[in-house]
């Protein structure tokens, strides 16, 4: 041997790490995680605008249906109607402002309410709803005057 003794690993460099990983760009999972995210962002703000807008309708379905309960314990057909009346004339100003619809009466309350269901049953079949408010008495059945109406609401949007 030589003068000088080399240990076995003298000779051996030290060891160099690979360069950190970078930030950006990230790896392609992320990308459709990110993507993802944004989705159920823009699906969840859709949702929640439409079901604040339908508000109206599902409060009025539910009103509607209490009328239907008053109708199967017994009430009064005339005080269903008149409060029917009532409630369509409020959706209605919900739906499409005070300024459109408060000031109609008569066949153009029953021809907008046609226009705006999409049907012509209002002014064949319901001129119950002009009368009841301001009748004692009405021969008038209220069971298809509240289908009617459910039809109504169901189309609003």
């Amino acid at each position: 041997m030589t003068g000088t003794q080399h240990g076995p690993l003298q000779g051996l460099r030290d060891i160099h790490l690979p360069a950190p990983v970078s930030f950006w760009p990230p790896a392609p999972g992320w990308w459709i995680v990110g993507v993802l995210i944004l989705v159920v962002i823009i699906v969840a703000v859709w949702w929640l605008r439409r079901h604040r807008r339908t508000a109206y309708r599902r409060a009025a379905l539910k009103e509607l249906q209490n009328l239907q309960q008053a109708l199967q314990q017994g009430q009064a057909d005339t005080p269903i109607i008149a409060e029917l009346s009532i409630l369509l004339r409020r959706v209605a100003i919900s739906r499409y402002g005070r300024d459109q619809v408060a000031g109609l009466n008569g066949m153009a309350w029953l021809e907008f309410l046609d226009r705006s269901g999409r049907t012509t049953h209002f002014t064949t079949q319901a001129q119950a709803l002009l009368e009841s408010p301001y009748r004692r008495n009405t021969t008038t059945q209220a069971e298809p005057l509240l289908s009617l109406a459910k039809a109504w609401l169901q189309v609003q949007t």
